[in-house]
């Protein structure tokens, strides 16, 4: 790109209207195939929970804004990535917003300082990304990840590789067996495990670049089978998530070999068909306003009128109504749940969304609750683990004072266990602090807890196992109620799956059973034997209200089972 738009500029002869409408045959006809093909799909086979955002992502993906709906998106009870069939449009995005905002700004400049200067500007605005980066990081990881500003710098790094070219005594072969050998360790070894960014995220661009300066002198990627692959990368660019995620969806185990050879078959295809050819007309144009004009109307509803009432919910109405905690406050605060403050509480609960979860079941069965509920949320004496810290630091000291006014009501605390992603900070000071192991500083913070109310209950509530494999039994059951599933009177969604209970449990009960006043519940025990685990109560309603929390019937079947234990043993 930089240097068709800086040969362009030199020579007085670049058109930024050709530019642009040469980017567009290349990339928008195999686009709007795919989406069209996925949103046929998509109403053959997805309800409209998953439906409604396909139409959402569908619209903005042909707009080239859909970076910006799934950085929105980001959340902590988001469907996840297996659910979005165009989820990879988000670089096809930023590449665009990239190639609109890159040589206007260039053509700015070349008005007022020479291509030399020009140069240097592309040079300080990479680095500035890169910097930009870095620094923003800190604040919103999620959605910069989706963004163009903190990703220029990965796009410019092409333009240095044009500008200024390595110029080393190395032997070019050797360079770029280094580069090749690089991204091959990345795609291998970069994963979802390593923060972003990282210094995995400049590994493969740097290595492309080494790649890149070497031009056409290269010998390791001029075989002939790497020039056919290189041919149809951009068709199966388009192809290959849209078919993992419908693999995902549909079936249990997942053939690699057999997932390659179709990504291929169907990228060859798409390649022959639709990109070589780079149409570019009036039936282009008619079947790209079709595509917009469809996507919008899925995404008002999902095309609900296909399925019953029952499974006509959106995404975040779903959420409000199964989830075992609904809309209930979580802000770290005292509040109530069938009692007054005046009254005597049956229970005292404290911890996050895994333990909010059970408000349906308190509110159904009439129980008596104290809670103090704040979701992400750990705090103890001396930590918490959110930047929140108005919210999430007071829950502790409510708690205290909680426990201090009602000294004869048993404790339960339930959280999202975890070992991975928790920052925590001093309380004192607000500062973050650095431990190789969050997890047993935390316990050892609860210990010290049962050890000064050694007068007092506690029951340690442990993680149940999820669904594992990330499906809503939701989407699952509407997916039932569709009429081609109908047609064949198939019955596809499991009441029991594949044990996958967490470790950490038995980490924790081996902690809080050294201690004569705290209890581990072990909810896994209510909801799996030794080998399953059930995903729909007798009724085949969903136990989950996503991959981790129960629904307001999975908070009915475990509550009902471990609650009237504890209340028993008042």
């Amino acid at each position: 790109m930089t240097s068709i738009i800086f040969t362009g500029l030199e020579n007085n002869r670049f058109s930024l209207i050709k530019f642009l409408l040469s980017r567009v045959k290349r990339i928008a006809p195999g686009l709007l195939t795919v989406v069209i093909g996925t949103l046929a799909i998509g109403y053959l086979f997805l309800e409209p929970l998953l439906y409604k955002p396909l139409g959402e992502h569908s619209f903005g993906s042909m707009l080239f804004y859909s970076n910006v709906l799934y950085a929105k998106e980001f959340g902590y009870f988001d469907l996840g990535a297996e659910t979005k069939f165009l989820l990879h449009t988000w670089s096809l995005s930023v590449e665009w917003q990239f190639y609109v905002l890159y040589p206007v700004l260039l053509i700015l400049f070349k008005k007022i300082i020479s291509i030399e200067k020009l140069k240097l500007i592309v040079l300080a605005c990479t680095i500035a990304s890169f910097g930009f980066m870095l620094y923003a990081i800190n604040y919103d990881s999620n959605g910069l990840y989706y963004r163009l500003f903190p990703r220029a710098w990965e796009m410019l790094v092409g333009g240095i590789a044009f500008l200024y070219p390595l110029k080393l005594k190395i032997p070019k072969f050797f360079l770029e067996a280094i580069g090749t050998a690089t991204i091959i360790f990345c795609a291998f070894f970069v994963n979802s495990s390593q923060t972003w960014p990282s210094p995995f995220t400049l590994l493969p661009i740097l290595a492309t670049y080494i790649i890149l300066v070497q031009k056409e002198d290269g010998h390791l990627l001029n075989g002939w089978v790497l020039q056919k692959l290189g041919l149809i990368s951009y068709s199966l660019y388009l192809v290959h998530w849209p078919l993992l995620t419908l693999t995902k969806q549909y079936f249990d185990s997942f053939n690699f070999a057999i997932y390659i050879a179709l990504s291929l078959a169907l990228s060859t295809i798409l390649y022959k068909l639709v990109e070589s050819r780079r149409e570019f007309g009036l039936k282009f144009m008619l079947a790209f306003s079709t595509a917009l004009l469809a996507s919008y109307l899925v995404s008002i509803d999902g095309a609900a009128y296909r399925i019953s009432d029952k499974f006509r919910l959106t995404s975040s109405d779903y959420h409000l109504k199964y989830y075992g905690g609904g809309n209930y406050r979580s802000l770290g605060d005292v509040a109530y749940i069938n009692m007054e403050p005046q009254d005597s509480p049956d229970i005292i609960v404290v911890g996050d969304s895994y333990m909010r979860q059970y408000v349906s079941y308190f509110e159904n069965h009439k129980i008596k609750v104290v809670n103090i509920f704040k979701d992400d949320c750990f705090s103890t004496e001396n930590y918490f683990t959110s930047k929140w810290y108005d919210l999430c630091a007071p829950r502790y000291e409510n708690l205290i004072k909680t426990m201090d006014k009602y000294p004869n009501a048993p404790i339960i605390m339930g959280q999202a266990w975890r070992t991975t992603r928790l920052q925590i900070f001093q309380r004192n000071s607000g500062d973050e602090l650095s431990t190789p192991d969050p997890l047993n500083l935390l316990l050892s913070e609860f210990e010290k807890l049962f050890n000064k109310y050694s007068d007092r209950t506690f029951y340690v509530l442990g993680l149940t196992p999820g669904l594992g494999n990330g499906q809503l039994s939701y989407s699952c059951l509407a997916k039932e109620s569709l009429p081609v599933f109908e047609k064949l009177g198939n019955t596809i969604c499991p009441s029991f799956i594949n044990k996958n209970e967490s470790p950490l449990n038995q980490t924790i009960e081996e902690r809080v059973s050294k201690f004569k006043n705290a209890h581990f519940v072990n909810a896994s025990s209510v909801l799996c034997d030794n080998k399953m685990c059930r995903t729909l109560d007798e009724d085949r309603n969903p136990i989950y209200s996503d991959r981790g929390h129960l629904s307001i019937y999975g908070a009915e079947y475990v509550g009902s089972r471990i609650m009237s234990d504890i209340l028993k043993n008042k």
